[in-house]
C-alpha cells in the first residue's frame, strides 16, 4: 500500500499536534500562603521525584522535580485525625 498524499499530511498533522502538546505540559505550583504556619509533628512524604524522598515541611524552600511520565507515591505522617490530603 502507498501512502497517498492526505495520510501523509495527516500523519504530519498527528506528530505536530502530539509534539505541541508535549511542549505545552502543564506547570504545577503550590498554594500561595503563609509559610510559618506550624505543623507540629505531621509531614507530608512524596517518593518519585528528585530528590527521591521529598518532604514537607521539612524542605519547604526546595524544589521537586518530576518527570512527566512519573508516578508518585503521597504519604502522610503523624496527621491529625480529620485531616485531608487534596
Amino acid at each position: 500500500m502507498i501512502p497517498t498524499k492526505a495520510s501523509a499530511q495527516l500523519t504530519l498533522l498527528t506528530l505536530f499536534l502530539m509534539a505541541a502538546l508535549w511542549l505545552t505540559a502543564p506547570t504545577v505550583h503550590a498554594q500561595d500562603g503563609a509559610n510559618n504556619v506550624d505543623c507540629g509533628s505531621s509531614q507530608i512524604i512524596i517518593d518519585g521525584g528528585q530528590p527521591p524522598q521529598f518532604t514537607l515541611p521539612l524542605q519547604i524552600n526546595e524544589t521537586l522535580e518530576v518527570e512527566p511520565d512519573a508516578v508518585l507515591t503521597i504519604n502522610g505522617t503523624d496527621l491529625p485525625a480529620d485531616a485531608s490530603l487534596h
